[in-house]
C-alpha cells in the first residue's frame, strides 16, 4: 500500500471501512462480461454478440470452402468473405474487451468518489 492509501484508512471508521470492503473484491471475469450487458448500451452489445455468434459458423465455412475450392475465381471470393468476417468478429472483441476495461475504470473511480465523499463529511 501507498502512503496515501494508509492515510485514508486510518480516517475512516470501522462502519466505513466495512463498506468499503466490499468495493475491495474484484469481480470474477463472469461478472464483469455480465457487467458489459447492463447499462444504457447494453442493446448495442446484444447486438454485437448476436452479430458474433451468427457470423462465426459463416467464418468457418468460408474458410473450409477457401481451402477446398479449386478455381482461381471463387477462391478469391471466399477468401475475401473469411477476410471480411474475421475482421468484423475482431472488431466484436476489441469493442467487448474496451467496455470491460471502461466498466473497471468507472468502478474505481466510483469507489474513490466515496472515498473522498466520506473524507469530506468528517472535516
Amino acid at each position: 500500500m501507498t502512503k496515501l492509501d494508509d492515510a485514508i484508512h486510518g480516517a475512516l471508521t470501522e462502519e466505513d471501512k466495512e463498506f468499503l470492503a466490499q468495493f475491495e473484491k474484484e469481480p470474477t471475469s463472469v461478472e464483469q462480461m455480465f457487467g458489459v450487458f447492463r447499462g444504457p448500451f447494453a442493446w448495442i452489445y446484444v447486438a454485437f454478440l448476436t452479430a458474433a455468434v451468427v457470423l462465426a459458423p459463416i467464418g468457418l465455412f468460408s474458410i473450409w470452402k477457401f481451402l477446398t475450392v479449386s478455381e482461381m475465381r471463387p477462391l478469391f471470393y471466399w477468401g475475401a468473405a473469411a477476410g471480411a468476417i474475421l475482421l468484423v468478429l475482431s472488431v466484436v472483441r476489441i469493442v467487448f474487451f474496451m467496455q470491460l476495461n471502461t466498466n473497471r475504470l468507472l468502478r474505481e473511480l466510483k469507489r474513490l468518489e466515496l472515498q473522498v465523499a466520506r473524507l469530506a463529511a468528517k472535516d
